[in-house]
């Protein structure tokens, strides 16, 4: 949410849709309640655009469905000014416990993996991750080979600027892979290093077939791999969605190219580059305060319903990660250019009498239509998807540079607020949130436009479990931590799992805390296959005793695995079977001597 004067009115009333809600739903501050703790990332500017950093907890009201609530959790961060390592940049007056992660083992035998990465506490900004949607294959009518290329050298440049301490996430989406080429917890002096040595090639626009992405030669290039070990360790078989709109348009039984509404309906199943946002939110969803997404992508096309979109944003709205948005395409018209090309057939058969030159004409039209109306839906999903996660949208401009660095300043200075909410039915409502500053004017804020209440768990279903198999990266919403060894004169190893209870929704009956996980094994291939698939339904009933020393060193589980001679990684998957959580961790399997 952004007042006043939020952009997104604008192109409600061009396209006759808004969409003005997104959620965050964390788990709950401790585990003798199942009460609901709701945080919102609030930042605050004044009339020229400065951020605000002075503002205490009593300039704040917070407002649940028109009905003010108590703050009782309230954070600043301020990474205005550099930082000494002896410093932090934390004002922070409450943490959870489920912040506080797991104490990693003395001296463990073997390498111990975990889905989360901390963020330094000394980092000169938020952690921020951008990606970047190397996929902009279908709308060629819409961005020329030039607008991709260059939006490719606005980002490196951008990127040569950033200092050495900084830390800055860069995941890369292609039409067949996806590759974290840095976590956003690492500095960027290595980044700087690999971007010395980087020079622009000599590349034409690629003539027939589908284009191929602009990225793939810098993403090797960063990531220092020959083509052939360039293909994707995490392949599209994640989406589940079957063909795109691109392959299914390519058949014999064909009508034509793909429409928006054709990718319309594959987004509302979970394809594109939704369906990867969506994974790396729910990596960055245990990181407490700011986190933020910056997203280049020229095909986002939200559904046009109400209700539809709401869902489909659902998943990524709960997890309360800021979103920013970047359109690669600049400011492209809406009028055709030179490379445009009335096919033959557009004449070649009409009627005795009929005009050519009108025809022609006709045909234009209705081209020149049809790329204004693809552009305004992608502008709206884009401002519409930024603003109601508290962040902003970058449309119509060529300045891609300057909108990478603003989406990054402007989470330079930022509150968080917290509050419990009375929630009597737990029935997945959405609840409206508003943040009003007292005693000064002219101020505008942005922050989520609300939450939703947990709704009761369910089953998974067979695209919501291949989703979590194959997400390109791990699910944080509860901590993992995993070691894996072989045991001695055996074909066999031994799987040692710890669970973070902080994160479980527990109840305390009687002498014992109660509740309900299940626990998932998958053998993966880097093919989409699955092998000697395991899963585990567990009850909890722990003693205080043994509860208290789970919540200090977790919940430990144990297996044995044969694996697969074709398996490359195990994926983890634990879900809270109370609330539906869940949380995924992925061990590499790059041999099988250790």
């Amino acid at each position: 949410m952004e007042t006043p004067g939020s952009s997104r009115t604008v192109f409600a009333v061009a396209l006759a849709f808004l969409m003005s809600a997104i959620a965050q739903t964390q788990p709950p501050l401790t585990l003798r309640t199942t009460t609901q703790l709701v945080e919102v990332s609030v930042t605050i500017r004044d009339a020229h655009g400065n951020p605000v950093g002075d503002l205490k907890q009593n300039d704040f009201e917070l407002y649940d469905r028109g009905k003010r609530q108590e703050i009782r959790v309230f954070e600043v961060q301020d990474f205005r000014s550099p930082q000494s390592p002896s410093d932090t940049p934390l004002a922070t007056a409450h943490f959870a416990p489920e912040h506080n992660p797991l104490p990693a083992l003395a001296t463990p035998p073997v390498i111990e993996f975990s889905n989360r990465k901390p963020a330094d506490p000394n980092s000169p900004n938020a952690p921020t991750i951008i990606v970047i949607d190397g996929g902009n294959t279908w709308d060629t009518a819409r961005m020329t080979w030039p607008d991709l290329v260059y939006a490719r050298e606005q980002l490196i440049q951008y990127l040569r600027q950033v200092h050495s301490d900084d830390r800055l996430g860069i995941y890369f989406m292609g039409a067949d892979r996806f590759w974290v080429l840095r976590e956003y917890n690492q500095t960027c002096a290595e980044l700087l290093q690999r971007l010395a040595t980087w020079k622009s090639p000599e590349q034409s626009a690629p003539s027939g077939g589908r284009t191929p992405d602009v990225w793939a030669e810098f993403a090797m290039h960063f990531a220092q791999v020959d083509p052939e070990t360039a293909k994707a360790i995490h392949r599209s078989q994640f989406w589940g969605t079957g063909q795109t709109p691109e392959e299914k348009s390519q058949r014999p039984d064909s009508p034509g190219p793909p429409s928006p509404k054709d990718h319309g309906e594959y987004l509302a199943r979970g394809g594109g580059s939704l369906s990867v946002l969506q994974a790396v939110a729910n990596h960055l969803t245990a990181i407490p305060g700011r986190k933020s997404v910056i997203l280049i992508s020229g095909t986002m096309f939200l559904p046009t319903d109400y209700k539809t979109r709401l869902e489909f944003l659902r998943g990524i709205l709960q997890t309360g990660v800021t979103v920013y948005t970047v359109d690669p395409g600049g400011l492209a018209p809406y009028a055709l250019d030179a490379s445009f090309v009335i096919p033959s057939k557009v004449t070649a058969f009409l009627p005795a009498g009929a005009s050519g030159a009108r025809a022609a004409e006709q045909y234009i039209r209705t081209a020149e239509d049809t790329k204004r109306m693809i552009m305004l839906m992608l502008q709206h999903s884009l401002i519409d998807l930024a603003e109601s996660t508290g962040g902003k949208a970058f449309v119509n401009t060529n300045d891609i540079r300057g909108a990478i660095r603003n989406s990054l300043d402007d989470s330079r200075v930022t509150y968080t607020l917290g509050f419990y909410p009375n929630i009597a039915n737990a029935d997945g409502s959405f609840h409206p949130i508003k943040v009003k500053v007292l005693w000064r004017d002219h101020l505008r804020t942005q922050h989520r436009d609300g939450y939703f209440e947990f709704a009761p768990a369910r089953a998974p279903g067979s695209q919501e479990l291949r989703e979590a198999i194959w997400s390109p990266v791990d699910a944080s919403s509860i901590e993992l931590r995993a070691t894996v060894s072989r045991i001695a004169e055996s074909e066999s190893y031994n799987l040692k799992l710890r669970i973070g209870l902080a994160s479980l929704s527990l109840q305390e009956n009687s002498d014992r805390w109660e509740g309900r996980i299940e626990v998932g094994l998958y053998q993966r291939d880097d093919l989409g296959n699955v092998y000697q698939p395991i899963s585990d339904a567990l009850a909890l009933k722990l003693r205080q005793e043994s509860y208290d020393k789970s919540i200090k060193t977790g919940l430990e589980y144990g297996r044995q695995l044969t694996l697969d001679p074709k398996t490359t990684s195990l994926r983890i998957v634990v879900r809270d079977l109370s609330n539906g959580n869940a949380a995924t961790l992925t061990i590499p399997v790059t041999g099988r001597a250790n």
